[in-house]
């Protein structure tokens, strides 16, 4: 549900808007936009578009929310706490180990939630 995924809007930064899924998505992956034009699921540090703010099935819609200052539910690794500075991993973020140097360009979001669900979960993020 899109209340579930979309926190806060930081004041109508947030674009929501409407892609073609390439795959099944599920609501809260880091999305990226695939050779075809349509949504797909993320791989490691690739370029996101965006947050599917709803699941989709293969060619159905997805509506994807984008924009930063934003507040999302978005699907974090298991280990995750508050504070961790995130960067995107498959169809999930993660906790950027290594957040110094060339690294500090793939943070996408500080984790507001912690997940110790013991695996991917929907946790609290500032996207920035």
């Amino acid at each position: 549900m899109a209340s579930e995924i979309l926190v806060n809007d930081g004041g109508a930064p947030a674009r929501i808007l409407p892609f073609v899924a390439d795959e099944a998505i599920t609501a809260g992956w880091p999305v990226q936009i695939s050779s075809a034009g349509k949504v797909e699921g993320t791989t490691t540090n690739f370029a996101s578009c965006g947050f599917a703010l709803t699941d989709a099935a293969d060619g159905a819609m997805c509506n994807v929310v984008s924009g930063s200052g934003i507040i999302i539910r978005a699907m974090c690794s298991n280990g995750t706490t508050v504070g961790d500075m995130m960067s995107i991993n498959d169809n999930q973020l993660e906790d950027n180990a290594n957040a110094t140097g060339a690294a500090d360009d793939d943070i996408v979001a500080i984790a507001l939630e912690a997940n110790t669900s013991g695996g991917t979960a929907l946790a609290k993020v500032l996207v920035i």
